[in-house]
């Protein structure tokens, strides 16, 4: 019993170091100038651990971030590269913020989750990309609306419509022991796109 204690202790503060480091070792929006304006690419399938909670992402992020990052590093995951997490929503225009079903996930670090590893709620599976349209938000999550309808404006002007759900990339973030500082997140706003037909 002791040693599972000091075990879980173990995997614990190895997830809050590696986070604390990933948060504050972080790069800066000038890594990322490319996407201060909207901007359509390609991008390749990734294969991710993935965790799906219901609920404003303020109350139910830490809980998913904290079961992918166990995970991960349960999975085999390195501390010296950390991936940026994600989480995409279907419902964020019909529903209201209570009743969000969110998708967080983490890049997985292997093809399969070894058995009695990791939290039992995280499963491994492939998000589909194609042809995306992204955008940079510097700042808190609760100024994102303007680059939002940027985005949005760019993919309809570009002839493109939407066909996935809304995603963020979180690039910097609040610390595990703290908010940091708002005015330093930086969060990538993805949609995956194709082009619309007339």
């Amino acid at each position: 019993m002791k040693t599972t204690v000091i075990f879980l202790l173990a995997v614990l503060l190895l997830v809050a170091v590696a986070f604390i480091s990933y948060i504050n070792s972080g790069p800066t929006a000038d890594d990322f100038s490319y996407l201060k304006q909207p901007r359509l690419t390609d991008k390749a399938d990734e294969k991710v651990l993935v965790i799906e909670l219901t609920g404003d992402p303020n109350v139910v992020a830490k809980d998913a971030f904290t079961a992918l990052f166990k995970t991960y590093f349960q999975s085999g995951g390195s501390g010296s590269h950390m991936p940026s997490p994600k989480a995409r929503w279907g419902n964020i225009l019909s529903s209201p913020k209570s009743k969000w079903i969110g998708q967080y996930s983490l890049p997985a670090p292997v093809t399969e989750i070894p058995a009695g590893k990791g939290d039992p709620r995280v499963k491994l599976t492939t998000w589909q990309y194609g042809q995306v349209a992204e955008i940079l938000n510097v700042g808190p999550y609760s100024k994102e609306a303007p680059k939002i309808e940027e985005l949005l404006l760019f993919i309809k002007e570009k002839g493109f419509e939407v066909v996935g759900d809304h995603e963020e990339e979180y690039i910097r973030g609040p610390k595990m022991f703290g908010l940091g500082d708002p005015q330093k997140y930086l969060t990538i706003i993805r949609y995956r796109v194709k082009t619309k037909k007339h």
